[in-house]
């Protein structure tokens, strides 16, 4: 891969905000991502690590190839990380 520098972690954080911005704005999809289990905390925390860390880094991953010559990923990328979220939100309830 490459060197991971300012700019990589200014697009990471700049995605994340338009990310949840554009999440907002959607219509009811088929899993509530923002799932907690308030009368579960623990739970919900043993589920959300894990799959949180594995978000990460599929976020790296998919801005290291943003950054470089591989757009065609990107995508895929994207998908992944809501199918992760998706997956938590499902474990949660």
């Amino acid at each position: 891969m490459g060197f991971i520098s300012l700019s990589h972690f200014f697009l990471f954080g700049l995605s994340i905000v338009v990310g949840l911005v554009l999440a907002l704005g959607f219509r009811k999809l088929p899993v509530d991502l923002f799932a907690w289990r308030s009368d579960r905390p623990v739970r919900s925390t043993l589920i959300t690590i894990p799959l949180a860390l594995f978000a990460i880094i599929i976020a790296l991953l998919g801005l290291l190839t943003a950054t470089s010559s591989a757009f065609l990923g990107t995508p895929a990328f994207i998908l992944a990380l809501y199918l992760t979220e998706a997956t938590r939100s499902a474990l949660v309830k």
